[in-house]
């Protein structure tokens, strides 16, 4: 959902951010049908009820027309966006695996893992992100010569590891 707020941010979308505060309040939203799959997150927009983060991320990209102008862009796009999400769960689960070490209190072992697993995901994704950015050198962009997703969901990614290791 984090994507999608930037992508929202990025191209002018007004948006209400919604939080659910108890699980009876997905549990109605699967029951009312709102969930297609049955999964959060959920854009409601332009008349649709949108579900699949990447779905949601693509839309809004088109929508806000930075999807990449030809279909060359739209695929180098697409595979940059592939490789950003392969690297958020690195970014998002670290909390999680950590979980153990703060609850015995070991709070400096837990940190310096963390700071161990997270610099292991930004030294697999960040080399191949330069790598296509080097590709398109004479651009100020990632892809193409204008803003498109991929700029944006590189952006959201750095800024999500800066929080995780301040100063990267």
């Amino acid at each position: 959902a984090e994507q999608a707020r930037w992508l929202m941010a990025a191209t002018g979308v007004s948006f209400k951010n919604v939080c659910l505060d108890e699980p009876e309040q997905f549990e109605k939203m699967k029951g009312d049908g709102l969930l297609l799959f049955g999964q959060l997150p959920l854009l409601e927009i332009d008349g649709l009820k949108l579900v699949q983060s990447q779905s949601i991320n693509r839309y809004l990209a088109r929508r806000g027309k930075i999807y990449g102008k030809t279909m060359k862009e739209q695929a180098m796009c697409d595979m940059v966006a592939d490789t950003v999400n392969d690297s958020v769960g690195g970014v998002m689960g670290y909390p999680f695996r950590l979980l153990s070490l703060f609850k015995e209190g070991k709070n400096k072992e837990a940190k310096e893992q963390g700071e161990k697993d997270l610099l292991t995901f930004i030294n697999k994704a960040f080399p191949k992100l330069e790598k296509v950015i080097k590709m398109n050198e004479n651009s100020k962009f990632i892809v193409g010569s204008s803003l498109t997703y991929a700029d944006v969901l590189v952006a959201a990614l750095a800024h999500a590891y800066d929080e995780g290791l301040p100063g990267c």
